[in-house]
């Protein structure tokens, strides 16, 4: 079934075409900071400024929509609090799936967040806040709505849980276990935006996700 969208596939060639100048400035901007761990992470958080103010003037500029409705973010929506109780099973159905494909054992993107010579409150807000916010107005606010206008709701679920996966290849190596694994969690979270009609469902879940890997990866850690 297709579904309706403001978004167009010219919204995606400007968005994408926005996203080396965006490096580029955000790599510029964090460059001014002496401290090797705040550096990098700011360069990610400009760079998820910069490319959600792209989306925010596309709605607004080009397609007069306030952003939340074009990102479909509404709470208005059932059962909220069941997306966040099962982002933990959904985190741990995972990590036995890893253990089934025999994925190697390297420091995931939590992992490397966590060695990071920053604060853990810090990294605790990116983890869990900013990058999964980010994550889900891109791909399940964005371009998920986007392929489905196009090739319907299953086309575009699974597209994007696989554009999902790819933006995490080079943090996991490029392992395809890994791959597999993350396409995995955008079907989840892709699922609980469509049945919901609401990114606000999916981020639940993607933050529970990876509130879940955090407290493994500090247990590990202390043990």
């Amino acid at each position: 079934m297709k579904r309706e969208t403001a978004w167009t596939f010219e919204d995606l060639g400007f968005f994408l075409g926005a996203i080396v100048p965006s490096v580029f400035l955000a790599s510029f901007l964090s460059g001014i900071l002496p401290w090797s761990g705040a550096r990098a992470l700011t360069a990610q958080m400009l760079l998820y400024v910069l490319l959600l103010s792209v989306l925010y003037v596309l709605a607004r500029v080009r397609h007069d929509i306030e952003f939340g409705k074009a990102v479909q973010w509404t709470l208005d929506f059932r059962y909220a609090w069941s997306y966040v109780i099962s982002a933990p099973a959904l985190a741990i159905a995972v990590s036995v799936m890893g253990v089934l494909l025999r994925a190697p054992l390297i420091p995931n993107a939590i992992d490397q967040l966590t060695a990071l010579d920053v604060p853990f409150w810090v990294v605790a807000v990116f983890a869990v806040m900013l990058g999964p916010m980010f994550e889900e107005l891109v791909f399940r606010g964005f371009l998920q709505p986007l392929l489905e206008s196009r090739w319907g709701s299953m086309a575009g679920l699974i597209l994007s849980s696989a554009a999902f996966s790819a933006l995490h290849g080079t943090q996991n190596e490029w392992r395809w276990q890994y791959l597999v694994l993350l396409f995995v969690a955008g079907l989840a979270f892709g699922i609980a935006r469509q049945r919901t009609n609401s990114t606000a469902a999916s981020f639940l879940l993607h933050m529970g996700f990876n509130l879940t890997q955090l407290t493994a990866s500090m247990v590990q850690r202390g043990s």
